[in-house]
């Protein structure tokens, strides 16, 4: 199984060659620090949202035979039978990580691309990145033949409205 700490292992070289880039080019520190902060938070995002990735056939076999994960389309469907059948904490927790996913993405937005400081943008921007998550998880679980990890349209929503919080922080 490719798990989080691969995925950490490939990122550390790629955070390497950033620092020296950045330091050669004579970098303000300010810029060096934001933009570590960025890349640290993305590789953390990828890490949660894509790995574990199962690559290994008897694991995607056994997978395909104990996993009942189902995707959702319809629009707080999932939100609503979250807060239904769980506790409050395990609600919190579920509905609150998906908020909290791209709520820095948000926050960094204006501070990184000044053009694209406005509401408006920066909703586009997390609207995007979140449906860019849901599709890549539903494309990858289209690979592997099966739902490895659950695509979901309120994750979307929630993802959203994170981003719109950030925005406002």
């Amino acid at each position: 199984m490719f798990d989080y700490e691969s995925w950490y292992i490939i990122a550390a070289p790629l955070y390497l060659l950033f620092l020296v880039l950045s330091i050669w080019k004579k970098r303000p520190f300010k810029d060096i620090l934001l933009h570590s902060l960025i890349f640290v938070y993305i590789v953390a995002v990828i890490g949660i949202v894509i790995f574990p990735l199962p690559f290994q056939s008897r694991l995607i076999e056994d997978s395909k035979i104990t996993n009942n994960l189902v995707n959702n389309f319809i629009p707080l469907a999932s939100i609503i039978d979250i807060i239904v059948h769980n506790s409050i904490s395990v609600s919190i927790r579920q509905i609150g990580g998906n908020i909290l996913l791209l709520l820095p993405l948000g926050f960094f937005t204006p501070l990184v691309w000044v053009k694209k400081s406005r509401f408006a943008q920066v909703i586009k921007i997390g609207f995007l990145s979140a449906l860019g998550i849901e599709s890549a998880q539903f494309f990858i679980s289209f690979l592997l033949g099966f739902t490895y990890k659950v695509t979901d349209v309120d994750d979307v929503i929630l993802n959203t409205l994170g981003c719109i919080i950030g925005y406002f922080l």
